[in-house]
């Protein structure tokens, strides 16, 4: 499958409006809230992304490091996550600067394990010491998902429990641990502005865009797909975390949207459909 020949909707769900891109259209995003995107600064945000090792994640990830972000990508592999982050820090400075102070960093873990995401609040926490913005992440992205190619009743209980503890419940810890901080460091912010209402200068009109968490799911928690029963409820699980999040996030100033991706071509889309 050539991903070429395919027009992809993402269909991004948020609280207040829908966003709609086409791969095929040059990856354009079409926003119709932010009118004063202009005065946005859109560079220099610290994201995180969980499976940006690879695939999607990958993609997301990269976009960000070219636009001037600071990234720190989660995973299992500890290799993969090492190579890609190496090929940015050095594209990004020298050899000494990198080895001194990397500007792009990651995390080897499970997603899907609550203790996981408990350390690495706690890394972003030790951060503080060499890099105070790392303590919330202006943006999580939680495209980390394994996949599945078998009938239900043909799937190992082991598979059915990686698949949902993986795709949904890695976005669920992630959501609640990543929107704790988000909320805190909005508080925070909030009580600053406050404090320096009285300052009017053209340096403080220039707005940093809001936090947001962005949920990955897929076009087969919309539509039927064969051998992917497992996977398809754990991306239905996602758009309806997402929608709710929206509201409890929206009012703290924090955008939740999920993506919802056709066919792509990954490691992931290269198995075959199942047989009975």
């Amino acid at each position: 499958m050539q991903s070429s020949k395919y027009s992809q909707r993402f269909l991004c769900i948020s609280c207040r409006r829908a966003f709609v891109t086409q791969s095929s259209s040059g990856r354009r995003l079409y926003n119709q809230n932010h009118s004063k995107s202009s005065r946005l600064n859109r560079s220099g945000r610290n994201v995180l992304i969980t499976g940006g090792s690879r695939g999607i994640g990958l993609a997301i990830a990269e976009a960000f490091v070219k636009q001037g972000d600071k990234v720190c990508i989660i995973g299992r592999n500890r290799n993969s996550l090492q190579s890609v982050i190496d090929k940015w820090n050095e594209d990004t400075a020298s050899y000494q600067d990198w080895q001194a102070n990397p500007r792009h960093m990651f995390f080897v873990g499970d997603v899907g394990r609550r203790d996981t995401w408990g350390e690495i609040v706690t890394g972003l926490r030790n951060m503080n010491d060499t890099d105070p913005s790392w303590k919330a992440p202006d943006i999580l992205v939680n495209a980390a998902g394994v996949s599945q190619s078998s009938l239900l009743i043909q799937t190992e209980p082991s598979g059915i429990e990686d698949v949902v503890q993986t795709n949904l419940m890695g976005t669920i810890w992630g959501c609640q641990s990543v929107g704790k901080l988000m909320v805190a460091n909005q508080r925070r912010a909030r009580k600053e502005r406050d404090r320096n209402n009285q300052a009017h200068d053209e340096q403080a009109d220039v707005e940093m865009p809001s936090p947001c968490i962005i949920n990955i799911s897929s076009l087969l928690a919309l539509q039927n797909g064969r051998g992917s029963s497992v996977y398809a409820a754990s991306k239905a699980g996602i758009l309806g975390l997402t929608r709710a999040l929206a509201a409890e996030l929206g009012p703290a100033g924090i955008r939740v949207n999920a993506i919802v991706p056709g066919y792509i071509e990954t490691s992931m889309t290269s198995c075959k459909q199942p047989q009975l």
